[in-house]
């Protein structure tokens, strides 16, 4: 296969993500619910994609849906509650963490250099989460720290699940159940279920399309494709193209604090890829 073609998918997908996070401060429904929507819809698509495949792993599917609720859940209510590039920044602490329970469970060698790496991108999060008041805001970054926990332990299971599962039928078996954690969640929270308008509906289409489908289906078929080194670092433009859209769309600006510490916080996660990718 060209090499191209691997990255072009990956770019794509990154786009696509950043899209559908930035879709979610339009959504009629609450955040969590929005999180349901994004999954649901995707799944006739997601079922077509994998009609003649089998999932041969079920419970690693679960396991991976079920950290992916938990990531979605917060992430969303974060990005409402903080801005947005706190938000994306923060949850992308995932890599690092991921890092961290590899060596933690024996699946990776990394040593002092591991929790060097997690120190640097903590002190890069700590520093961010500066420099704008309310308890909000603060609530919201806490949100989105929740969600890289629940996104390291998807990217966890999701690993292990496509070493012999074809992306479609992962995300299928991930998205469904993530739809059955959630729905009840945001039943049990008193969220609003459903959009008002047919443009709260287009708004829901367009997050399932960008974020899910144009997103992290095609990212995840990409990393399959290319080294783990490139990859991460690829991917660490989606907190960044988030962070620059959110600029002109709702003047959301980072002061010299809150840049110093998305570059070190960037620099951590940078440095716990590398160690993991050399599982040294």
């Amino acid at each position: 296969m060209n090499r191209r073609v691997p990255l072009l998918v990956l770019l794509t997908g990154i786009v696509g993500i950043s899209l559908g996070t930035v879709l979610v401060r339009w959504s009629e429904t609450g955040p969590v619910a929005t999180g349901v929507w994004r999954l649901a819809l995707s799944l006739p698509v997601l079922a077509w994609l994998a009609r003649k495949q089998c999932l041969k792993r079920p419970g690693l599917a679960i396991a991976a849906g079920g950290c992916f609720a938990f990531d979605l859940g917060f992430y969303n209510v974060a990005l409402l509650l903080t801005t947005m590039a706190n938000a994306a920044l923060l949850s992308n602490l995932a890599p690092a963490l991921v890092t961290v329970a590899a060596v933690a469970l024996g699946l990776a060698h990394g040593g002092w250099r591991t929790w060097m790496a997690l120190v640097v991108a903590l002190l890069g999060a700590l520093a961010l989460t500066q420099g704008h008041g309310g308890n909000g805001h603060t609530l919201g970054d806490l949100c989105a720290l929740a969600s890289a926990v629940g996104y390291a332990g998807y990217q966890l299971a999701a690993q292990r699940l496509r070493r012999d599962t074809p992306t479609a039928v992962a995300m299928l078996g991930s998205s469904l159940t993530g739809v059955l954690l959630l729905l009840p969640a945001a039943w049990l929270l008193g969220e609003r279920l459903l959009p008002v308008s047919g443009q709260g509906w287009l708004v829901l289409a367009g997050i399932a399309l960008t974020g899910q489908l144009l997103g992290q289906v095609l990212i995840v078929w990409a990393l399959a494709h290319l080294s783990p080194a490139f990859s991460s670092l690829a991917l660490l433009g989606q907190p960044t193209l988030v962070a620059l859209m959110a600029v002109p769309l709702f003047g959301e600006l980072l002061g010299p604090l809150q840049l110093a510490g998305a570059a070190v916080l960037l620099l951590g996660v940078v440095w716990a890829h590398r160690i993991h990718a050399r599982g040294v």
